[in-house]
């Protein structure tokens, strides 16, 4: 009795660290945007589930290999995040924090009907074959593809970081962050700094929502 239940205390601690690569990929998309802009991005998940669906049906209609769509995956979203910050969020900075929340609400609620008119509310499952294998270990079992999608999300999370950091676009974003007027005293636009900002958050995040298609059914909620 005491074998079985740590066997089962080991996989469930690997079952949460391999789903924690990938919200760690998801959720830094969430942080870089309100650190940098102050934007409450309610509209998230439903860019999680763009990417998701983005993954399925390049992989589906185009048979493109699941692993590379993700720049595409990336490409779209961050193109889609670029366009809202500066066509629609930029018009909310320096306002109450609650209006870029409302207004994120309704881009969400949006994407969410559209998605529903194009694709439905049933679920789809995507069949990759040397995704499907497992390595087992004893009584543990590491499913493939939540290893990969584990390990392309921690990834991420440190090219985002590795950008931030050792980059003049890296740096144009984190003046902004930290202090708006010197940034702009020093020659950075802070509308396109923000509208990167919410693209690259954007692009992460759809990134993330095909990591979590490699595994586990898409649907629009």
């Amino acid at each position: 009795m005491p074998v079985t239940f740590l066997a089962d205390l080991i996989q469930t601690l690997i079952n949460g660290i391999l789903q924690g690569g990938v919200y760690a990929a998801a959720a830094v998309g969430l942080s870089l945007i309100f650190g940098v802009s102050g934007i409450l991005n309610a509209a998230h998940g439903e860019l999680v589930m763009l990417g998701a669906f983005a993954t399925y049906w390049l992989a589906t209609l185009y048979r493109i290999d699941p692993l590379l769509t993700l720049p595409i995956s990336f490409g779209l979203l961050f193109g889609l995040g670029y366009a809202l910050q500066y066509f629609v969020l930029n018009r909310t900075l320096g306002r109450p924090l609650l209006l870029s929340l409302l207004v994120t609400f309704g881009i969400s609620l949006v994407l969410l009907n559209v998605a529903l008119r194009l694709w439905s509310a049933d679920y789809r499952l995507l069949r990759t074959p040397y995704l499907e294998r497992s390595f087992v270990v004893g009584p543990l079992i590491v499913p493939f593809a939540r290893l990969v999608a584990c390990v392309l999300g921690v990834a991420m999370v440190a090219a985002l970081s590795w950008l931030l950091a050792s980059t003049r676009l890296g740096r144009m974003i984190r003046a902004t962050a930290q202090d708006l007027e010197m940034a702009r005293m020093v020659g950075v636009n802070p509308r396109a700094v923000y509208a990167v900002t919410f693209g690259l958050g954007a692009g992460v995040s759809g990134v993330a929502g095909s990591l979590v298609a490699l595994y586990a059914p898409v649907e629009p909620n």
